[in-house]
């Protein structure tokens, strides 16, 4: 029977450890049960024991609860529970389960299901981070906000375990941070979205002319807040991205939305930051950087001179675990070779937040979750909260805003990855960044891109290298490439006032006419200049500087060396380093510079201006000179005047270049030994730092395993305490119900406990407990009961007594040894039983015996008891003297063996084996027979069965009448047998 099918709908995956399940509680509590939605619950098991989570959550709400078999396709309103010792994906709307090859704490089975729903359901997957310790689940947050999702996450105040919050809100940035009923309350919203819900456009492949009109004016509004237009992004990203905004904020329309916009400008920003889309980890398709490893870089190295540059590029490398992956790769590469190169790898992005991440080199825990331990251990130093990259690491890496597609690259590189911005951009754009990245690279450069990324239409410029991991080669083009690199237009601080062009108004009421004169003459003849820095930053303008600078072409800078026109750079840097150096104003006559296509000459001055306890400035003057209209340069005749004017101008050009040249060499020498001195001891102390780091790292594992090792302790000694107080309570009641007086001593004789009835009989008191029992008078003699304690412990062997106590009440006493669970003995258990009872009917049993062997003793005839297996038990004197025997040859033996046989008597045995059983009793049975020593005996026999006080136990009464010699008894032999 086929699966029933869904229209498209929300799945919320839920994280949680410890302290998940009062979480999940009160999450479905407050949540009804037809919010369209599906719940995968991922939390921490453990693999040893069955999960009780199903039926518990299963109280809480009236969805159907299952717990997650592999192949179990999600339906909406239900509710799915992993089960422990797996980890848990999502592919097609279908849960997939595989075993669990570490422990959960390794494995991170939150990170592993949140990620597969963000690939697996884009916009429509809802993450959510619960209570828990630990950093599962960050990662996977950042995965389905980067794909258009929602995330949440309770607040870690209101958390009974804040790890996992607290982890997934420094590394995630998620959505919304609230309690957890308050969680609930959003998911219904999102729910009833029109986004959700599907009453919007669905996101086509072109927008609509309405739609496209509204996206302008978005991208007008974020360009105008940030200088970054993404009308070159994909429409389907775009439109993805500000529907997830919408449902942020429950608006349900594209023009409402830009209305929003317009009227929050907080907005822009959220929304230019979720463009972005901040998704990268550490070694993002590990085999991708061993491809980089075995196929470019050994062409790279391959006859390289020791001591060049290695040159990489990342654009859009969000927070840098490229940049440094691709410094590992490289560091691992080339091994104890790496201080022969110098390593420049060059990261960019257009979030300033993500750089200046980047920049700290410093990661969450999470974020080294596919980095092996041995890359983890050489190349990080662990700190509190996570992992920062090593120092060996982070030199080879800088860190810059740019934009790719619009500011001029990073060029003569060897290497360029690019994996994690192409997919988010235009046929157009993507066109544009390729012949970029061509004339960015080498002649031997190698292009990386991500898994999903293709070359496009550039295949003239690049040959694969490597098809599965998208490793491509710089072709050699016949093609001249024309590269456009917008550049944004740097608002200067102030404006020059072109000469001839005096203000008209002024404000009165700042009007000073002194002033203003000396402005206007200086406005109109004196000379242009800048006032700069020490770094050459300028502070201040004034004049036609114009003749002399203009804006750089790029990100806009201040910067008086980047804006100088042609020719002048080299001169003022040497005049400034001058003036500053020897605090005295410096010149350099007859600078040539062409503006508008008219040559000038101008002289040169730079003046120090330096105060005591400030920074220093320069003032740099421009005095022009001469104007020429520019012309193509002729050939003279040799040796005229002009050529030896030219000739000692040019002489001192070079003396002053070689002078300048000379004073600045000297500084960086002296700043180079004085770095290099600062250096060696940066160095020492960093070495310190690491052994000290190591040494406290190496103390941290060791009380994080001991406290692993308490904490364990500790829950077998909670568990045993538990059995304890079970037990102690058993002993309790045993002691508290039974009938019987006990008393527990140590091997000292102290006492330990009693019983109820013991406190009775023996008159002793709580106060007792830890006293000597010789110490008290227990109200009975016992001779030597230490000795007999003592005896027992010694021994191990039970001592049996009876002793009777002053008010005559007989007690039986049992002392036994006291045996510990490892089966010592540590005292004595004594158990005194009260046997009054007893005695009274032992004492009844000996009168009555004595009583029955006086009336068996007194008749004349002889008597013999047997017992039921025919032994003798008892026979009077009358017995012994008839047929001469005596007690000893008769008590305890057979009947018919006594006297050697002489009673195995045919018709005897008869009667007592057969008859005597059915009949209870004989009377009158004649027995003749020929005895040994006292011949031949006439007797008649009467026996009779006996059964002694109420017991089973029969006896059998036999008279024995001799008649011997009397005269002839009517009856014959065996005429008695029938008489009963």
């Amino acid at each position: 029977m086929n699966s029933p099918t869904f229209p498209p709908f929300p799945i919320v995956g839920v994280g949680a450890s410890a302290g998940g399940l009062e979480a999940f509680m009160e999450l479905f509590r407050n949540l009804p049960p037809d919010t369209g939605m599906a719940f995968v619950l991922v939390q921490h098991l453990s693999p040893q024991h069955l999960s009780l989570l199903s039926s518990l959550v299963q109280k809480a709400t009236r969805m159907q609860v299952d717990e997650i078999q592999d192949g179990m396709k999600v339906a909406p309103n239900h509710v799915y529970i992993i089960p422990p010792n797996a980890l848990l994906e999502i592919y097609h709307g279908v849960l997939r389960l595989s075993p669990m090859a570490k422990p959960h704490g390794s494995s991170l089975p939150v990170n592993t299901f949140l990620a597969s729903l963000a690939r697996d359901q884009g916009n429509l997957a809802i993450g959510m981070i619960l209570s828990g310790t630990g950093s599962d689940g960050a990662l996977g947050l950042r995965e389905i906000k980067g794909d258009g999702g929602i995330t949440l996450v309770q607040e870690p105040a209101n958390a009974k375990y804040d790890g996992m919050p607290k982890s997934a809100i420094a590394e995630a940035a998620p959505d919304f941070v609230l309690k957890v009923e308050e969680l609930a309350s959003e998911l219904v919203k999102i729910a009833t979205h029109p986004v959700v819900r599907k009453a919007l456009p669905t996101e086509e492949s072109e927008p609509t002319p309405e739609v496209e009109k509204i996206l302008q004016r978005i991208f007008i509004l974020v360009r105008g807040a940030t200088k970054i237009d993404f009308s070159n992004y994909k429409y389907p990203t775009v439109i993805r991205r500000i529907k997830r905004r919408m449902v942020l904020h429950r608006i349900d329309g594209l023009k409402h939305y830009l209305a929003y916009l317009q009227a929050t400008p907080t907005e822009v920003h959220a929304l230019f930051e979720d463009l972005l889309i901040n998704v990268t980890s550490f070694f993002r398709d590990v085999d991708a950087f061993e491809a980089l490893k075995s196929r470019a870089f050994p062409v790279l190295f391959k006859d390289r001179v020791q001591g060049s540059a290695i040159r990489i590029w990342v654009p859009g490398c969000s927070t840098g675990e490229e940049v440094y992956s691709i410094a590992i790769t490289l560091i691992q590469f080339l091994d104890d070779k790496v201080n022969q190169f110098s390593i420049q790898i060059y990261g960019t992005d257009i979030c300033q937040s993500s750089v200046k991440i980047a920049r700290t080199g410093f990661f969450p825990e999470s974020a080294a979750t596919k980095l092996s331990p041995e890359r983890l251990k050489r190349f990080f130093v662990r700190e509190q909260g996570g992992y920062r990259v090593t120092r060996v690491v982070r030199d080879c890496c800088i860190f810059s805003i740019q934009d790719a597609i619009s500011q001029p690259p990073i060029n003569r590189l060897d290497v360029l990855s690019c994996r994690n911005l192409m997919i988010y951009l235009g046929l157009s754009a993507q066109q544009k960044l390729m012949e970029t990245f061509f004339y960015a690279l080498n002649p031997n450069g190698f292009l990386m891109l991500g898994s999903a990324e293709t070359v496009g239409s550039a295949v003239n410029l690049f040959a694969v290298v490597d098809k599965k991991n998208k490793i491509y080669a710089k072709r050699t083009s016949p093609t001249q490439i024309i590269h456009d690199f917008q550049d944004m237009p740097p608002g200067p601080p102030s404006v020059p006032v072109p000469a001839g062009e005096i203000p008209l108004r002024v404000s009165l009421r700042q009007f000073n006419p002194v002033t203003e004169a000396e402005r206007l003459v200086l406005n109109r003849y004196g000379p242009a200049w800048v006032l700069v820095n020490r770094t050459l930053d300028i502070v201040q303008f004034r004049g036609e500087t114009d003749l002399y600078i203009q804006p750089a072409s790029g990100q806009p800078t201040w910067n008086l060396m980047k804006m100088l026109r042609g020719g002048l750079a080299a001169d003022i840097r040497i005049l400034v380093h001058a003036a500053l150096k020897g605090d005295k104003t410096v010149s350099k006559p007859g600078l040539k510079v062409t503006s508008g296509g008219v040559r000038r000459t101008a002289d040169v001055e730079a003046a120090p201006l330096n105060s005591p306890g400030s920074e220093p400035h320069c003032l740099v003057l421009f005095k022009d000179r001469v104007r020429e209209r520019a012309k193509p340069q002729t050939k003279k005749g040799k040796g005229g005047k002009k050529d030896d004017q030219e000739y000692a101008r040019l002489k001192e050009e070079l003396e002053f270049s070689q002078q300048s040249l000379q004073s600045i060499i000297e500084d960086l020498n002296t700043t180079n030994e004085e770095m290099q001195s600062a250096n060696e001891e940066v160095s020492s102390a960093n070495e310190e730092l690491q052994s000290t780091n190591e040494e406290l790292e190496t103390a941290k594992e060791e009380l994080q395993s001991t406290n692993e090792e308490l904490t364990t302790l500790n829950d077998e000694l909670l568990s045993r305490n538990k059995d304890l107080d079970q037990l102690s309570n058993d002993l309790l009641n045993v002691l508290s119900n039974a009938n019987v007086s006990i008393i527990m001593v140590g091997a000292d004789l102290r006492i330990r406990r009693f019983t109820p009835m013991a406190e009775r009989y023996l008159k002793l008191i709580a106060a007792d407990v830890g006293r000597n029992l010789m110490d008290i008078n227990l109200g009975f003699p016992m001779e030597k009961f230490d000795e007999k304690i003592s005896e027992v412990i010694r021994t191990m062997k039970t001592i049996e007594t009876e002793t009777r106590d002053r008010n005559g009440h007989w007690f039986s006493i049992q002392i036994r040894p006291y045996h510990t669970v490892d089966n010592k003995v540590e005292g004595a258990v004594i158990v005194m039983m009260n046997v009054d009872d007893v005695k009274f009917r032992e004492n009844q049993a000996l009168e009555a015996e004595r009583f029955s062997d006086g009336i068996i003793q007194t008749v004349r005839d002889p008597l013999v008891v047997l017992s039921s297996d025919l032994h003798v038990e008892r026979a009077n004197q009358a017995f012994y003297d008839t047929f001469k025997v005596n007690s000893d040859a008769t008590i305890g033996r057979k009947f018919y063996e006594l006297g050697n046989g002489q009673w195995d008597i045919a018709e005897l045995r008869t009667m007592l084996e057969k008859v005597l059983p059915e009949k209870l009793e004989v009377r009158d049975f004649k027995v003749r027979h020929s005895f040994e020593q006292i011949g031949i005996k006439e007797m008649i026999l009467n026996a009779r069965t006996l059964e002694w006080a109420g017991q089973k136990k029969l006896f059998l009464l036999i008279s024995i009448h001799d008649y011997t010699g009397q005269p002839a008894l009517a009856l014959s032999l065996g005429e008695g047998l029938g008489n009963a």
